[in-house]
Protein backbone atom coordinates (compact mmCIF):
# COMPACT_ATOMS: atom_id res chain seq x y z
CA UNK A 1 0.00 0.00 0.00
CA UNK A 2 1.57 3.55 -0.92
CA UNK A 3 0.68 6.64 0.96
CA UNK A 4 -0.61 9.53 -1.69
CA UNK A 5 -0.63 13.57 -1.07
CA UNK A 6 -1.49 15.89 -4.16
CA UNK A 7 2.51 17.75 -3.17
CA UNK A 8 4.25 14.57 -3.05
CA UNK A 9 5.29 11.91 -6.10
CA UNK A 10 5.44 8.92 -3.64
CA UNK A 11 2.30 7.40 -5.01
CA UNK A 12 4.45 6.60 -8.46
CA UNK A 13 6.17 3.94 -6.84
CA UNK A 14 2.53 1.91 -6.17
CA UNK A 15 3.06 1.65 -10.42
CA UNK A 16 6.13 -0.57 -9.92
CA UNK A 17 4.20 -3.62 -8.18
CA UNK A 18 1.84 -5.53 -9.84
CA UNK A 19 -2.16 -5.21 -8.11
CA UNK A 20 -0.77 -2.24 -5.94
CA UNK A 21 -3.23 -0.42 -3.91
CA UNK A 22 -2.90 3.50 -3.39
CA UNK A 23 -4.34 4.78 -0.58
CA UNK A 24 -5.15 8.25 -0.43
CA UNK A 25 -4.63 9.16 3.26
CA UNK A 26 -3.68 12.14 5.43
CA UNK A 27 -4.06 14.60 2.75
CA UNK A 28 -7.49 13.75 1.59
CA UNK A 29 -10.44 12.72 3.23
CA UNK A 30 -11.23 9.32 1.56
CA UNK A 31 -9.28 5.81 1.14
CA UNK A 32 -10.41 3.74 -1.65
CA UNK A 33 -8.62 0.68 -3.61
CA UNK A 34 -8.36 1.02 -7.05
CA UNK A 35 -11.77 0.62 -9.12
CA UNK A 36 -10.66 -0.64 -12.28
CA UNK A 37 -8.79 -3.50 -12.52
CA UNK A 38 -6.61 -5.02 -15.53
CA UNK A 39 -3.45 -6.85 -16.24
CA UNK A 40 -0.91 -5.17 -18.78
CA UNK A 41 -0.27 -7.32 -22.03
CA UNK A 42 2.62 -8.85 -23.27
CA UNK A 43 3.93 -5.74 -24.93
CA UNK A 44 2.63 -2.60 -22.77
CA UNK A 45 1.32 -1.52 -19.82
CA UNK A 46 -2.34 -1.38 -18.19
CA UNK A 47 -4.37 0.65 -20.89
CA UNK A 48 -2.04 0.35 -23.68
CA UNK A 49 -2.82 -0.05 -27.13
CA UNK A 50 -1.34 -3.73 -26.87
CA UNK A 51 -3.29 -4.45 -23.63
CA UNK A 52 -5.27 -7.37 -24.04
CA UNK A 53 -7.66 -5.74 -21.30
CA UNK A 54 -8.19 -2.62 -22.91
CA UNK A 55 -11.26 -3.96 -24.89
CA UNK A 56 -12.28 -3.76 -28.36
CA UNK A 57 -12.40 0.16 -28.03
CA UNK A 58 -8.41 0.24 -28.13
CA UNK A 59 -8.33 -2.18 -30.83
CA UNK A 60 -11.01 -0.20 -33.48
CA UNK A 61 -9.48 2.33 -35.78
CA UNK A 62 -10.20 5.97 -34.76
CA UNK A 63 -10.32 8.75 -37.68
CA UNK A 64 -9.74 11.31 -34.74
CA UNK A 65 -6.90 9.70 -33.09
CA UNK A 66 -4.81 9.23 -36.45
CA UNK A 67 -5.19 13.05 -37.14
CA UNK A 68 -3.84 13.57 -33.67
CA UNK A 69 -0.97 11.38 -34.41
CA UNK A 70 -0.23 13.24 -37.54
CA UNK A 71 0.57 16.43 -35.91
CA UNK A 72 3.40 14.16 -33.61
CA UNK A 73 2.58 14.97 -30.07
CA UNK A 74 4.53 14.54 -26.97
CA UNK A 75 1.63 13.27 -25.30
CA UNK A 76 -1.73 11.83 -26.27
CA UNK A 77 -4.15 10.80 -23.53
CA UNK A 78 -7.99 9.01 -25.01
CA UNK A 79 -9.24 9.26 -21.97
CA UNK A 80 -10.86 5.83 -22.57
CA UNK A 81 -9.73 2.28 -20.68
CA UNK A 82 -7.70 2.74 -17.55
CA UNK A 83 -7.13 -0.81 -16.04
CA UNK A 84 -5.72 0.14 -12.45
CA UNK A 85 -6.66 3.38 -12.87
CA UNK A 86 -3.70 4.13 -15.85
CA UNK A 87 -4.65 5.93 -19.09
CA UNK A 88 -2.19 5.21 -21.61
CA UNK A 89 0.18 7.74 -23.61
CA UNK A 90 -0.83 6.74 -27.22
CA UNK A 91 2.78 8.29 -28.20
CA UNK A 92 4.42 4.92 -26.90
CA UNK A 93 6.66 7.51 -24.60
CA UNK A 94 5.05 5.76 -21.26
CA UNK A 95 3.64 9.11 -20.04
CA UNK A 96 0.66 7.85 -18.50
CA UNK A 97 -2.05 9.12 -16.36
CA UNK A 98 -2.93 7.94 -13.31
CA UNK A 99 -6.58 9.02 -11.80
CA UNK A 100 -6.62 10.10 -8.44
CA UNK A 101 -9.44 10.30 -6.19
CA UNK A 102 -12.51 8.12 -4.46
CA UNK A 103 -14.69 5.54 -6.06
CA UNK A 104 -17.21 8.06 -6.15
CA UNK A 105 -15.19 11.15 -7.56
CA UNK A 106 -14.52 9.73 -11.06
CA UNK A 107 -16.89 7.99 -14.08
CA UNK A 108 -15.47 5.68 -16.59
CA UNK A 109 -16.82 4.62 -19.83
CA UNK A 110 -18.33 7.94 -20.50
CA UNK A 111 -19.47 8.46 -24.23
CA UNK A 112 -16.61 10.19 -25.69
CA UNK A 113 -16.39 13.86 -27.76
CA UNK A 114 -16.15 12.52 -31.26
CA UNK A 115 -19.58 10.77 -32.89
CA UNK A 116 -18.77 7.42 -33.92
CA UNK A 117 -15.22 6.69 -32.23
CA UNK A 118 -16.08 4.23 -29.68
CA UNK A 119 -13.27 5.48 -26.96
CA UNK A 120 -15.09 6.64 -24.20
CA UNK A 121 -14.46 9.87 -21.93
CA UNK A 122 -13.84 10.13 -17.81
CA UNK A 123 -16.14 12.36 -15.70
CA UNK A 124 -14.95 14.33 -13.04
CA UNK A 125 -17.25 15.16 -9.67
CA UNK A 126 -15.72 18.66 -9.49
CA UNK A 127 -14.37 17.72 -6.10
CA UNK A 128 -11.92 15.12 -5.40
CA UNK A 129 -11.02 13.42 -8.76
CA UNK A 130 -8.39 14.11 -11.22
CA UNK A 131 -5.16 12.52 -12.78
CA UNK A 132 -1.99 13.08 -13.01
CA UNK A 133 1.14 12.51 -15.34
CA UNK A 134 4.10 10.42 -14.70
CA UNK A 135 6.92 12.82 -15.60
CA UNK A 136 5.79 16.51 -15.20
CA UNK A 137 9.28 17.53 -16.37
CA UNK A 138 8.57 16.11 -19.82
CA UNK A 139 6.33 19.65 -20.10
CA UNK A 140 9.24 22.19 -19.35
CA UNK A 141 9.16 24.06 -22.86
CA UNK A 142 12.72 25.42 -22.91
CA UNK A 143 12.84 29.13 -23.70
CA UNK A 144 11.36 30.68 -26.62
CA UNK A 145 9.85 27.21 -27.69
CA UNK A 146 6.21 26.96 -28.82
CA UNK A 147 3.64 24.52 -27.48
CA UNK A 148 0.35 23.57 -27.44
CA UNK A 149 -2.15 21.90 -24.71
CA UNK A 150 -5.48 20.50 -26.40
CA UNK A 151 -8.72 19.08 -24.61
CA UNK A 152 -12.20 18.09 -25.21
CA UNK A 153 -14.79 19.29 -22.47
CA UNK A 154 -18.06 18.95 -21.50
CA UNK A 155 -18.97 21.06 -18.36
CA UNK A 156 -22.15 20.90 -15.87
CA UNK A 157 -24.41 23.88 -15.28
CA UNK A 158 -22.92 24.52 -12.58
CA UNK A 159 -23.52 27.24 -9.14
CA UNK A 160 -22.85 30.80 -9.64
CA UNK A 161 -19.45 31.55 -8.49
CA UNK A 162 -18.36 27.97 -9.09
CA UNK A 163 -14.27 27.87 -8.45
CA UNK A 164 -12.13 27.63 -11.22
CA UNK A 165 -11.92 24.70 -13.54
CA UNK A 166 -8.99 23.30 -14.43
CA UNK A 167 -8.03 21.28 -17.83
CA UNK A 168 -4.77 20.95 -17.89
CA UNK A 169 -2.26 22.60 -15.62
CA UNK A 170 1.41 22.34 -14.48
CA UNK A 171 2.20 25.57 -11.93
CA UNK A 172 4.35 26.02 -9.12
CA UNK A 173 5.02 29.43 -7.04
CA UNK A 174 8.61 29.95 -7.53
CA UNK A 175 10.20 32.92 -5.16
CA UNK A 176 6.41 34.32 -5.06
CA UNK A 177 6.49 34.53 -8.52
CA UNK A 178 4.01 31.80 -10.58
CA UNK A 179 5.79 29.11 -13.29
CA UNK A 180 3.94 27.37 -15.66
CA UNK A 181 0.86 26.97 -17.87
CA UNK A 182 -2.75 26.41 -17.34
CA UNK A 183 -5.83 26.09 -19.22
CA UNK A 184 -9.11 26.34 -17.60
CA UNK A 185 -12.92 27.56 -17.31
CA UNK A 186 -13.40 30.72 -15.33
CA UNK A 187 -16.59 30.76 -12.99
CA UNK A 188 -19.66 31.70 -13.84
CA UNK A 189 -20.72 35.28 -12.29
CA UNK A 190 -24.64 35.43 -13.48
CA UNK A 191 -24.43 38.70 -11.30
CA UNK A 192 -22.02 40.63 -13.57
CA UNK A 193 -23.43 38.66 -16.91
CA UNK A 194 -20.58 36.47 -17.27
CA UNK A 195 -20.66 32.90 -18.52
CA UNK A 196 -18.12 29.86 -18.07
CA UNK A 197 -15.39 31.11 -20.51
CA UNK A 198 -12.41 29.31 -21.34
CA UNK A 199 -8.89 30.84 -20.55
CA UNK A 200 -4.93 29.68 -20.79
CA UNK A 201 -2.48 31.29 -18.58
CA UNK A 202 1.00 31.20 -19.74
CA UNK A 203 3.30 32.27 -16.65
CA UNK A 204 6.94 33.86 -17.55
CA UNK A 205 10.10 33.64 -15.30
CA UNK A 206 10.01 36.93 -15.16
CA UNK A 207 6.76 37.07 -12.93
CA UNK A 208 3.39 38.78 -14.36
CA UNK A 209 0.93 35.74 -15.79
CA UNK A 210 -0.35 36.21 -19.34
CA UNK A 211 -3.57 35.38 -19.66
CA UNK A 212 -5.91 35.04 -23.42
CA UNK A 213 -8.87 34.59 -22.80
CA UNK A 214 -12.02 32.47 -25.22
CA UNK A 215 -15.48 31.87 -26.27
CA UNK A 216 -17.76 31.14 -23.61
CA UNK A 217 -18.55 27.48 -23.37
CA UNK A 218 -22.26 26.04 -23.42
CA UNK A 219 -22.73 23.60 -20.60
CA UNK A 220 -23.47 19.82 -21.52
CA UNK A 221 -22.00 20.19 -25.18
CA UNK A 222 -18.52 19.11 -26.32
CA UNK A 223 -16.54 21.82 -26.80
CA UNK A 224 -12.92 21.68 -27.83
CA UNK A 225 -10.14 23.64 -26.55
CA UNK A 226 -6.78 24.77 -27.24
CA UNK A 227 -3.98 27.03 -26.00
CA UNK A 228 -0.93 27.58 -27.86
CA UNK A 229 2.21 29.44 -27.12
CA UNK A 230 4.32 30.60 -30.11
CA UNK A 231 7.64 31.75 -27.97
CA UNK A 232 6.49 35.35 -28.61
CA UNK A 233 2.30 35.60 -28.21
CA UNK A 234 0.10 32.82 -26.30
CA UNK A 235 -3.60 32.52 -27.50
CA UNK A 236 -6.45 30.16 -26.55
CA UNK A 237 -8.94 28.67 -29.15
CA UNK A 238 -12.58 27.63 -28.46
CA UNK A 239 -14.09 25.22 -31.25
CA UNK A 240 -11.10 26.64 -33.50
CA UNK A 241 -11.89 30.00 -33.02
CA UNK A 242 -9.41 32.31 -31.80
CA UNK A 243 -9.54 34.46 -28.08
CA UNK A 244 -7.13 37.37 -27.21
CA UNK A 245 -3.66 37.17 -27.87
CA UNK A 246 -0.82 38.39 -25.55
CA UNK A 247 2.48 38.93 -26.70
CA UNK A 248 5.18 37.33 -24.47
CA UNK A 249 8.08 39.26 -23.17
CA UNK A 250 9.66 35.81 -21.26
CA UNK A 251 10.59 33.30 -21.40
CA UNK A 252 7.98 30.44 -19.65
CA UNK A 253 8.96 29.98 -16.13
CA UNK A 254 9.70 26.51 -16.09
CA UNK A 255 8.55 24.21 -13.18
CA UNK A 256 9.20 21.01 -11.60
CA UNK A 257 5.53 20.53 -10.93
CA UNK A 258 3.17 18.21 -11.47
CA UNK A 259 1.00 17.93 -15.03
CA UNK A 260 -2.90 17.58 -13.77
CA UNK A 261 -5.94 16.84 -16.02
CA UNK A 262 -8.79 17.93 -14.10
CA UNK A 263 -7.22 19.54 -11.43
CA UNK A 264 -4.40 21.84 -10.37
CA UNK A 265 -1.77 21.79 -7.96
CA UNK A 266 -3.83 24.07 -5.44
CA UNK A 267 -6.73 22.36 -4.39
CA UNK A 268 -10.16 23.20 -4.88
CA UNK A 269 -9.79 24.06 -9.14
CA UNK A 270 -10.74 20.32 -9.94
CA UNK A 271 -13.13 20.28 -13.19
CA UNK A 272 -17.05 18.94 -12.61
CA UNK A 273 -17.53 17.53 -16.08
CA UNK A 274 -16.12 15.41 -19.00
CA UNK A 275 -12.81 15.39 -20.32
CA UNK A 276 -11.80 13.62 -23.53
CA UNK A 277 -8.94 13.76 -26.28
CA UNK A 278 -6.40 15.26 -23.79
CA UNK A 279 -2.62 16.01 -26.37
CA UNK A 280 0.34 18.02 -25.35
CA UNK A 281 2.47 18.90 -28.35
CA UNK A 282 6.01 20.45 -28.08
CA UNK A 283 5.47 23.33 -30.90
CA UNK A 284 2.57 25.55 -31.95
CA UNK A 285 -0.06 24.07 -34.07
CA UNK A 286 -1.33 26.57 -36.36
CA UNK A 287 -4.77 27.63 -36.70
CA UNK A 288 -5.46 25.20 -39.70
CA UNK A 289 -4.44 22.33 -37.77
CA UNK A 290 -6.80 23.11 -34.93
CA UNK A 291 -9.41 23.64 -36.71
CA UNK A 292 -9.22 20.29 -38.51
CA UNK A 293 -9.32 18.89 -35.07
CA UNK A 294 -11.89 20.54 -34.07
CA UNK A 295 -14.15 20.73 -36.70
CA UNK A 296 -14.42 16.36 -36.71
CA UNK A 297 -18.05 15.53 -35.84
CA UNK A 298 -19.09 15.51 -31.99
CA UNK A 299 -21.53 14.13 -29.94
Amino acid sequence: MIAWCRRSVAWLAALAAPAAVISFGACSAFSEATTEQGEAGADGPPGSSNDGAAGDAAAKPSAYRTLVMMDSPLAYWRMGAAPDRVISDETGRGNHLVIQGGAHSFTLGVPGAIAGDDDPAIHFDGAEGFAQALDGKAFDFPADSGFTIEAWVRTVDTPNGFPFQQVVSETEDIGGDRHGFSLFVTPKMTDAGKMPNVAFDFNPNDGGALQSAGNAVTPAKWTHVAGVATGSAVTVYVDGTAGTTKQVKGALGLSSATLFVGASREPDNEFSGDIDEVAIYDKALSLDRIAAHSSVPRR
